[in-house]
């Protein structure tokens, strides 16, 4: 057992690192000033500007920084779950928005040779942007996949899709989603088919961006999505008709879920430096707050939050590079990262004082963004039931 990154991974690591302090974090305060002086700026593409995001990832794929996590043979980096740890983590030490480009959904290796010409070659040549949408959540279904309404049927020459989708971030800028839609009600979970819908050719009204729906984040904001007959051809079903749920679990759950953890690895990271060093400038009745001891125990206590957070997130990337079936894990992940955020950002401000309270800091984004992320990509109570659903049935040797 090594604890140790590898040369290459600390190489990636500071190269990130040095991305985000020179191009991205200079742009927070930008960012909040527009956000404040025009509230009818309501996306994360409206404030930084779409030229500016696809400038910056020309400038990271200079540096290399480019189809990280697609296989070497297509013309990706071929990196593994350890390096999108590392990467997600120091990209979300700021809360400016952005992904590095060139990636692709792996699932698509699961649909043929259609979906590596039609899409994944097309994102590694920069020809299409895909924003990792995968719009499961329905009015009536979110966590509960059999719940799904949306229904596919065939008609000869292409599966036709009627329903609608709520809640879905970034499917007004993706130029294709993930979309799972329901075959054969009868069949349960055995009745989801999973496919790439085009928006560039999913005919019109056929595939409708209805509404933009405005969350406590501010900017962070997500789309109701309507399907009015929308032709979908054969081959961009993924994986066999019926499958959808089984090949989602296998290419999408355990990657969401470590996302989660490296996203609320930096962002709480980045608030806990923050924090402490606000405590040792910051002075009151004569000492700095630093010398306080209800301060200092705060900042042990998130320490220790953090440090915790990291070894269950790399122990599960770990084995997934292994090869090994890590849902169980995946899952612990995102419950205690979603929840040590949440606590330290909490602490962070309250060691701000009434400064913390303002949008004078951006303590407030990173907050409401920790607070948003204990729902999206599946509640904590999902998470909590998934564990012990595994340890009740004795298929986890924790106890």
């Amino acid at each position: 057992m090594d604890f140790e990154l590898t040369d290459e991974q600390k190489m990636l690591r500071d190269m990130v690192r040095r991305f985000v302090d020179e191009k991205l974090i200079p742009l927070e305060q930008e960012y909040l000033l527009q956000k404040r002086e025009d509230r009818r700026l309501r996306t994360r593409h409206e404030i930084l500007g779409e030229d500016k995001f696809y400038q910056l990832q020309e400038e990271a794929k200079n540096m290399g920084l480019w189809a990280l996590w697609l296989p070497k043979e297509y013309g990706g980096a071929g990196m593994g779950f350890i390096e999108y740890l590392i990467v997600t983590e120091e990209l979300k030490k700021t809360f400016i928005w952005f992904e590095f480009g060139g990636d692709a959904p792996h699932v698509l290796l699961e649909g043929g040779q259609n979906m590596i010409d039609n899409y994944l070659q097309p994102c590694i040549r920069g020809d299409k942007h895909y924003h990792g949408v995968f719009a499961q959540t329905e009015p009536n279904a979110g966590a509960d996949p059999a719940a799904i309404e949306t229904t596919a049927t065939w008609d000869g020459n292409n599966w036709i899709l009627n329903g609608t989708k709520t809640f879905i971030g970034e499917a007004e800028f993706t130029d294709f989603l993930l979309l799972p839609a329901v075959t054969d009600k009868s069949k349960g979970h055995q009745g989801i088919t999973l496919f790439v819908v085009d928006r560039e050719t999913a005919t019109r009204p056929g595939y409708k961006v209805s509404r933009l729906i405005e969350t406590m984040a501010d900017d962070w904001t997500l789309c109701e999505l309507v399907l009015d007959d929308c032709p979908v051809p054969a081959e961009n079903v993924v994986g066999e008709v019926g499958e959808g749920f089984k090949v989602a679990q296998k290419f999408l759950v355990v990657r969401g879920r470590l996302h989660h953890g490296g996203w609320q690895l930096g962002a709480a990271g980045r608030c806990l430096q923050k924090a402490a060093e606000y405590a040792k400038s910051r002075t009151t009745f004569g000492k700095p707050l630093a010398e306080r001891q209800s301060i200092q125990w705060m900042i042990a206590d998130s320490a220790l939050d953090l440090h915790c957070t990291r070894w269950i997130a790399y122990h599960c990337a770990w084995k997934a590079d292994r090869g090994e079936d890590v849902r169980l894990e995946s899952a612990m992940v995102k419950l205690h990262a979603d929840e040590m955020a949440f606590r330290l950002i909490d602490k962070a401000v309250q060691i701000y004082g009434a400064l913390g309270l303002t949008k004078e800091t951006d303590l407030h984004r990173f907050y409401l963004t920790a607070r948003m992320l204990r729902i999206a990509g599946g509640p904590m109570e999902i998470m909590r039931k998934v564990i012990a659903r595994s340890i009740l049935s004795e298929e986890y040797p924790v106890i």
